[in-house]
């Protein structure tokens, strides 16, 4: 996923593995690069900067200020998955902090059924 954020673009990529005994696969982490555009590179994100959030899936991906929208915490990804069409589309929260994924689970309905997985945020009018 490429998403902008704060003026720097950004690659985000889920890492996976296998889930035992199945070997379908489950997403297990995510790695995140910044493009140094003056260097014409990609170097590690260890932290995401100033109190942002990301959320990512296969329709869009954006990036948020955390603080801004209630429940949501700094420093995570939110995802939106399906790692193959055999699998459950998931979504879940990576902390970028403690490296792990806190939660992944299935959206619902049989594998392969969801295509279209779209994040919102709602608004009070």
């Amino acid at each position: 996923h490429l998403l902008e954020s704060d003026g720097s673009v950004l690659f985000v990529g889920p890492v996976l593995a296998p889930q035992e005994p199945t070997d379908l696969y489950t997403i297990t982490g995510f790695e995140v690069y910044r493009l140094d555009v003056e260097e014409a590179r990609w170097i590690k994100v260890e932290r995401l900067a100033a109190d942002r959030a990301l959320f990512v899936s296969e329709q869009s991906s954006f990036t948020v200020r955390a603080s801004e929208i209630p429940g949501c915490m700094s420093n995570c990804i939110y995802f939106v998955g399906e790692v193959d069409y055999y699998s459950w589309v998931t979504w879940g929260v990576y902390s970028m902090e403690e490296r792990k994924v806190l939660f992944q689970q299935p959206v619902g309905g049989s594998p392969g059924m969801y295509e279209a997985a779209r994040w919102f945020l709602p608004a009070v009018l």
